[in-house]
Formats: C-alpha cells, structure tokens, sequence
C-alpha cells in the first residue's frame, strides 16, 4: 500500500535517511519505500552503500528493502547496478580492506533482488556470464532465491 508524505515529511526523511545511522536512518527508507517515491532511489543507494561501509549489513538490506519497495525499472538497475559496480577482487575500501563491504552491498542487493521478485529474473539472467564473478555469482544466488532454476557462473 502506497502512503502519502507531504513535502515536509519527504524533506525531513531524506535528511535522516543521509545524515543518521541505525533505526533513523531505517525508518526514513522504510518510509519512503511506503511512499513509493521513486526520486527516492539514488539517496537510498548511496545509504545502503555507506551502511555497509560501516559494517550494518542488516541496514544496507533494509534500503535495500525500501528500493524494493518502490519497485519498477530503476528499482531493479539500482540493484544490479550495485552488484555490477563492486568487483570485489579489484576493489579496496575506505579502511584499506580488501572486499568485506563490497560483500555487504552485494548480499543488501540479493536481499532486494529476491524482496522484488520474479520481475527482476529479466535482468539477472545476463549477469551469469559477466566477467565480474562475484556479480554473477550473486545473480545466480537471486536465481535460486527466486525459483528460477539451479544456475551457476
């Protein structure tokens, strides 16, 4: 069920959405994914992406739950664009370490991925032959989430 939020309220989630950790920040995703507001998308990308820099995998998959929420087309490129953003051989963090929170926002990913559901099978399929593997590694793992069949990379 979609619910209303006057452009205050729109205003105020953002800001807690961007500059709050742990339940603020949730509550915010949670309420615009509620709100279907679908602008919303980037913000709640770039939340996900800094909670799992800061080690909240469980918070990265609530905006990841919130995108999924708002659903649609950019919903889904916003996840698949994660995964495919983050080769987690190539990638080093902020902190110097190699992958573990690239490995956040890819579980986050999968966790909306699957929240979307069949409609996101179109885009997942391709990734199973991309040369970043641990994207196809975690469409294949959507895959099997979602039924669509045993794949592997």
């Amino acid at each position: 069920m979609i619910e209303s939020m006057d452009p205050a309220e729109l205003e105020h989630r953002m800001i807690a959405l961007k500059s709050h950790y742990g339940e603020d920040s949730n509550d915010a995703a949670r309420a615009l994914g509620r709100a279907a507001i679908a602008s919303a998308i980037p913000a709640l990308a770039g939340a996900l992406c800094q909670d799992a820099a800061w080690e909240y995998t469980e918070s990265a998959c609530v905006k990841a739950e919130a995108i999924a929420t708002i659903g649609g087309e950019a919903a889904i490129a916003t996840l698949v664009g994660l995964l495919l953003k983050y080769d987690l051989e190539a990638e080093e963090d902020a902190n110097g370490d190699v992958s573990d929170e690239y490995w956040r926002v890819h579980h986050a990913c999968v966790h909306g991925l699957v929240q979307i559901g069949r409609l996101a099978i179109p885009a997942l399929r391709p990734l199973l032959q991309h040369t970043n593997r641990y994207a196809a590694q975690s469409a294949a793992e959507a895959l099997e989430r979602l039924g669509a069949g045993d794949f592997k990379p």
